[in-house]
């Protein structure tokens, strides 16, 4: 079984390195700053509902481990 925390990490892990990643190529602020608000509200979004549906779906494949 996946867990749904691991899974709460992941996402946020990867938000972090999307903030990270924008910040380091971006150069013009306006649009850094609107790229950072779409990482961030993506973010949100799969931390709260995404996190269960992928796990749902994972879980429902019966992996193996």
């Amino acid at each position: 079984m996946v867990s749904l925390i691991a899974l709460r990490l992941a996402v946020v892990v990867l938000g972090v390195y999307g903030i990270n990643y924008i910040t380091a190529v971006e150069s013009d602020k306006k649009e850094r700053r609107r790229n950072i608000a779409i990482v961030v509200v993506f973010t949100v979004l799969m931390f709260f509902f995404g996190a269960n549906i992928l796990a749902l779906l994972i879980n429902s494949l019966r992996v193996q481990y």
